[in-house]
């Protein structure tokens, strides 16, 4: 296949990245700008990319249910790439980190999760996973006394109510609430 590698950049165009301490120095907006303008088809970003990723890994790698996968690409953008089972505390994650957005994706939805057909996410799958498996979601998180909200907030990562206006304002077929 003659010729294939001229279509796809083997080596990136920006300017090397600054030192972790550097970057480290930098707010989270200038991060984010500086990130954004990196090829991530390209190795743009090196080594600075494997540095924030050991960094994450010994921050967050530790939590149970967690698994991280390392640097990588979602829909042409550099992102932290882990999984995560569906009965974690996203409380416990950052949305972005060291200027990366961190992506996560469900590894295990039990058959009874969706009882809400029209979208998986939509907050009565939630609730209904808390209503039937309280004390499941609770010895799973270490946390025995928490409370239903707790336990949505901790699942969906943020409170509850914002969720469910979130999935509202997507439209019809997100939520009957």
């Amino acid at each position: 296949m003659e010729g294939m590698g001229a279509t796809m950049p083997t080596k990136g165009n920006s300017p090397a990245p600054p030192s972790l301490e550097e970057w480290k120095a930098l707010s989270e907006e200038e991060r984010h700008r500086i990130v954004g303008t990196w090829n991530p088809y390209t190795d743009d970003g090196e080594p600075l990319l494997h540095e924030i990723e050991r960094e994450f890994r010994r921050d967050y790698g530790h939590l149970k249910g967690l698994a991280v996968h390392g640097i990588g690409n979602c829909h042409g953008g550099l992102v932290i790439g882990a999984t995560r089972k569906l009965v974690f505390d996203c409380r416990k994650l950052p949305r972005d980190y060291l200027g990366l957005p961190v992506y996560c994706t469900v590894t295990d939805i039990p058959e009874d999760f969706q009882v809400f057909g029209k979208y998986i996410w939509a907050p009565e799958n939630y609730e209904r996973l808390v209503d039937n498996h309280t004390a499941e979601i609770r010895e799973e998180l270490g946390e025995l006394n928490m409370s239903r909200e707790e336990m949505l907030h901790a699942l969906c990562g943020m409170e509850f109510d914002k969720w469910v206006e979130i999935c509202r304002g997507w439209g019809q077929g997100h939520t009957s609430k």
